[in-house]
């Protein structure tokens, strides 16, 4: 069934990649899609770079907005989007060619509400990196398996072996029914409020979750960007991620969603420290203030 689905692309002065992102997607095989780019309040050159966008290619539509953040652009998506499945791909980024047509199919034969994928790092050279392929035992999976086996493999890796199931909790790795979205009122929170906004936002939308579907191909390139909010220093990282683990904790207390999500939550903890103290490394200080820091 030739049904539309939407892409939404937050835009916030990328413009040096968004035309890699946007080439990979108006080139897919499915072609019944809408393309929603969302500006973010970029500056003119990028913002300008969208509506050239949306002049070439009919089924690219622009949102321009003041700066909210990427949460909030995201949710703006929602609201314009029109299709029966959803994407969220961040500009910066792109994809496989054949990305939608699979997810779509795959969707269809098992009416799953959401399809995961996994995805290829990119460095700043374009070479990929490593390339992260989901190793889930079963490609279904529905109900209390959800909860009970699927999502604390999203969310860390297993303490006991301390293995990564090369799945991602990220907005980027799924693509979602629109229905399930618009049933469960579910929107993202913003990056400014909690850290790893999509982590913490998808715990709570796979409450209202019936069927997952896993597909073992790396569909997504995920780009290195020295300007992304993972590699800037900011001095209140720590205190960030304290407030995230705090607040997911909390969540997952509320959905009772059981002690394995505790467990694996200390794991994503721990790995967001070690990329803190990597941020630092970098900065430009001296080594009295890293210290300090």
């Amino acid at each position: 069934m030739d049904i539309k689905i939407s892409v939404i692309v937050p835009v916030f002065n990328t413009e040096q990649y968004l035309n890699r992102c946007l080439e990979s997607i108006v080139n897919q095989t499915y072609k019944n899609i809408e393309v929603i780019l969302v500006d973010d309040g970029s500056e003119k050159v990028c913002s300008d770079l969208c509506d050239v966008w949306a002049k070439k290619d009919e089924r690219i539509q622009v949102v321009h907005k003041q700066n909210e953040g990427l949460g909030y652009a995201r949710n703006t998506g929602i609201q314009r989007a029109t299709g029966e499945f959803l994407f969220f791909i961040d500009s910066d980024d792109y994809l496989d060619e054949s990305t939608i047509e699979c997810c779509k199919n795959c969707a269809e034969e098992t009416a799953a509400e959401i399809v995961c994928y996994g995805f290829s790092a990119v460095n700043r050279n374009g070479k990929i990196v490593s390339v992260r392929i989901p190793e889930m035992p079963k490609r279904i999976y529905e109900g209390e398996e959800i909860c009970k086996i699927l999502l604390p493999e999203m969310l860390g890796d297993n303490p006991k072996t301390g293995k990564s199931a090369n799945i991602e909790m990220s907005a980027w790795a799924a693509m979602f029914s629109a229905k399930l979205i618009r049933q469960a009122e579910w929107k993202f929170v913003s990056e400014r409020e909690i850290i790893s906004e999509d982590v913490y936002s998808i715990l709570s939308l796979y409450k209202h979750v019936q069927r997952v579907c896993i597909l073992n191909k790396a569909f997504y390139f995920y780009c290195e960007n020295q300007n992304s909010l993972t590699h800037i220093y900011k001095e209140d990282r720590y205190q960030k991620i304290k407030q995230f683990y705090t607040a997911s904790l909390s969540l997952i207390e509320q959905l009772e969603y059981g002690e394995e999500m505790k467990e694996r939550l200390k794991e994503l903890y721990l790995s967001f420290f070690i990329g803190a103290a990597k941020t630092i490394v970098r900065a430009s200080m001296s080594y009295a203030e890293k210290i300090k820091n």
